[in-house]
């Protein structure tokens, strides 16, 4: 826990001087892929003018409000207890179908530490003491001011005392409409981080989590192009001003100056702190499906993918890749790219041919004529989504991208 060389009493509440009303910041990490979501999270984990939960185990709160939101005080806070356990024991299940049960031990956190030897823990009973005290007993709450003094009591439970007036980072992660909605109506001034990442690596990156799962599905590879075309798109028409992109490559090789515009933009001051990747506030090692390694490296960023992506996918998915992701400055090398309409449409034959990714997921399926046929469904039905980007590019059609916040 975070001070944790200190003990805590159970009958202590480190933030009283934050009030509710004080409360009126919210931004959230949004994602599509494997974009370093969680690393960015691990930066902010210990900043004093922050308020947090860990990473995405709190990203179906919206779900969880619809089957318990109805209930009074006492009732609600022990089912929030229970539906999240895993934020009290990264052991414990949580029982959010959006992250799954085991998401405590998949995202790493029950081996934090500098040995990794430590567990992700929040003291539940200090939780209940905090959260009470800014919830009226026996009534039903509205889900904003659950929100908010949950967040408030996670960091008394955890021993994080923040400065006056902090911000609230929320994991939020997919745009998931009304998940989104909902973060909107109770925060009309919301802010939204995306993180972004160069989508030939994230292609090969995604396939790779799901096939290392054991996920066969004939749509896997599919799934992955057409993450990236949502890749920093803005959540919510009219919230293009409210939300800044971060690309991955940027915050590992110039973290420094990333993170200082970065606080610029959230209006907090710099932290020496924001270089440290923690969980509250122990050292964290990346999830289990990546490379284990801490803070900012080349690892992540050298990876190859080569046992799902062959040298010719690579070329044609920057190809199919440039239009969007040139505003962000990638694929400056390969200009060519993106300097001709003749080079998109001559593209467009090759993009036909397999993908090494599919030819994969084809060895693994049956001999049956169900799956021949969905395997063709699905190859048409990426086919067309191929092409339809590929005509966006020729005919250069607008393609909403949130701004970068570093140039």
């Amino acid at each position: 826990m975070k001070a944790a060389e200190e003990a805590i009493n159970a009958e202590e509440r480190l933030n009283t001087h934050i009030s509710l009303d004080s409360l009126t910041k919210v931004v959230s990490i949004m994602v599509t892929g494997r974009a370093g979501s969680g690393f960015m999270y691990s930066l902010l984990d210990s900043h004093p003018s922050i308020l947090s939960t860990p990473d995405v185990l709190m990203m179906g709160y919206y779900h969880f409000w619809l089957e318990h939101g109805h209930l009074p005080t006492e009732e609600l806070v022990e089912s929030f207890i229970d539906y999240y356990a895993v934020m009290f024991d990264a052991h414990k299940p949580s029982k959010c179908a959006r992250t799954g049960s085991r998401v405590g031990m998949f995202c790493g956190f029950d081996s934090l530490g500098e040995k990794r030897d430590q567990v992700l823990t929040a003291d539940v009973k200090i939780f209940r003491k905090s959260i009470s005290h800014y919830l009226p007993a026996g009534k039903a709450v509205t889900r904003r001011t659950f929100f908010l003094a949950l967040h408030v009591a996670y960091a008394d439970a955890i021993g994080h005392r923040v400065d006056n007036d902090p911000i609230i980072v929320f994991g939020l992660h997919i745009s998931h409409a009304p998940s989104v909605k909902s973060l909107i109506e109770d925060f009309p001034a919301a802010q939204f981080l995306h993180m972004v990442r160069e989508p030939v690596q994230t292609v090969g990156s995604v396939f790779k989590h799901y096939w290392q799962e054991g996920r066969r599905n004939p749509g896997l590879f599919q799934g992955c192009i057409q993450g990236r075309f949502l890749s920093g798109y803005p959540v919510w028409d009219g919230f293009h001003a409210q939300s800044c992109a971060v690309r991955l490559e940027d915050l590992h090789r110039r973290p420094r100056e990333v993170l200082l515009a970065l606080c610029g933009w959230l209006g907090i001051p710099w932290s020496p702190v924001l270089l440290k990747s923690t969980v509250n506030g122990l050292q964290w090692w990346n999830d289990k499906s990546t490379t284990q390694v801490s803070g900012f490296n080349e690892a992540i960023l050298s990876q190859k993918f080569t046992s799902y992506l062959s040298r010719f996918d690579k070329v044609r998915l920057k190809v199919l890749f440039h239009y969007r992701f040139s505003s962000w400055g990638y694929f400056c090398n390969d200009s060519w790219l993106g300097r001709s309409r003749i080079v998109k449409i001559l593209c467009v034959p090759f993009l036909m041919l397999p993908f090494k990714a599919e030819w994969l997921l084809l060895k693994h399926t049956t001999s049956s004529l169900r799956d021949i046929f969905r395997h063709i469904w699905w190859y048409i039905k990426t086919r067309r989504l191929m092409i339809k980007q590929i005509l966006k590019a020729v005919w250069r059609l607008p393609d909403a991208t949130v701004t970068s916040i570093f140039p």
